[in-house]
């Protein structure tokens, strides 16, 4: 029995968030430019570019991308837990 109310909640609860996401009523803005600057990249092992080869790292291949500075501040070792 409790698996069906769980199941029935679960239900409800994607049909609402699906109808809340695809209404097409959210409006996404842009904010407004300031300046130039560079992107800065924060993360892990995978943003510092353990075991690619040099300028195939995500931040250069994102800078290349772009057109625009990417700073690479990856941090190998780091955990989420960190």
């Amino acid at each position: 029995m409790h698996q069906k109310v769980i199941i029935g909640v679960f239900g409800i609860l994607l049909v609402g968030l699906g109808w809340y996401f695809w209404s097409g009523d959210i409006a996404v803005k842009n904010v407004p430019v300031q300046g130039t600057g560079s992107i800065l990249f924060f993360g892990d092992s995978l943003v510092e570019g353990v075991g690619a080869t040099a300028g195939h790292d995500l931040p250069s291949l994102l800078s290349k991308a772009l057109g625009e500075p990417v700073l690479n501040y990856g941090v190998s070792r780091d955990t989420t837990r960190q």
